[in-house]
């Protein structure tokens, strides 16, 4: 989805950069100027029913904060963005529950619920110094 409006937004650029430097009575041509919209901030929360707590992991200053949660089986993690660029939460397992959020802006959240006991590691892909982990505990 994100990338059909910046590739309708690249071609309308385009399309308006040569009507632009197409027009006016001198022999310059005009420097087309354009700002981009800054994306909306995005909520994805999963559809599953949390068995309990919501544990809430903040990004700033490219850092998970808690660094480690620890929840039981059924709970859910949380992550907001607080900080100004793109962000991601991906996960660092080849087996079990899988992490792999999209890009996201600074006000946009992202939640899972975890339902195997196991740890997962998890970095920024944008960010990879930004570390963190979820323990899952049995209920």
């Amino acid at each position: 989805m994100m990338r059909r409006r910046i590739t309708g937004s690249i071609v309308t650029a385009a399309a308006l950069m040569t009507v632009v430097t197409g027009c006016g009575g001198s022999n310059e041509p005009a420097v087309p100027t354009m700002t981009l919209p800054k994306p909306s901030p995005t909520k994805i929360i999963s559809n599953e029913k949390v068995d309990g707590d919501v544990h809430i992991v903040h990004l700033r200053g490219d850092k998970f904060s808690p660094q480690t949660v620890t929840i039981k089986s059924g709970e859910a993690v949380k992550w907001v963005f607080d900080d100004e660029g793109a962000h991601t939460v991906t996960g660092l397992r080849d087996k079990g529950m899988i992490i792999n959020s999209p890009v996201l802006q600074k006000g946009s959240e992202y939640q899972l619920v975890f339902h195997t006991p196991e740890e997962i590691d998890y970095i920024c892909a944008i960010h990879p110094e930004a570390k963190g982990k979820v323990i899952i505990q049995p209920k």
